[in-house]
């Protein structure tokens, strides 16, 4: 419930005080969408992951976009660039069960927005 208060709060305030924001200059496109070879679409489902091979370790998050390589979470878990989740289904069209932590920052108190790359 705490995740959703916080998402929800981010939500209805826009993230874009939380996140990098673009410009004209770059034609809308943040920096991580210039590194991003397929373009992320908006999704919004609830996920529960696990750290590598922790089996009893479940984090909740939130899934804000994503695309056939990858996706973007809201989660309370200071999550490490470099390391491994687990997770079930995300979404039909998209069989990956694991992802690399390829960016992780902290928006807002206890929350956090990570870019996983599926593995």
């Amino acid at each position: 419930m705490y995740l959703k208060a916080i998402v929800h709060e981010i939500v209805e305030s826009g993230t874009a005080a939380f996140l990098p924001s673009a410009d004209a200059a770059t034609n809308g496109k943040t920096p991580a969408d210039e590194r991003r070879r397929i373009e992320r679409t908006a999704y919004s489902k609830a996920i529960v992951y696990c750290m590598g091979n922790v089996e009893t370790l479940h984090q909740n998050g939130l899934i804000v976009d994503i695309s056939k390589s990858g996706m973007g979470i809201y989660t309370g878990y200071p999550l490490r660039p470099g390391s491994t989740i687990r997770f079930d289904a995300v979404k039909e069209g998209i069989d990956y069960k694991t992802g690399i932590v390829r960016n992780a920052i902290l928006i807002k108190n206890n929350m956090y927005r990570a870019g996983i790359e599926f593995a």
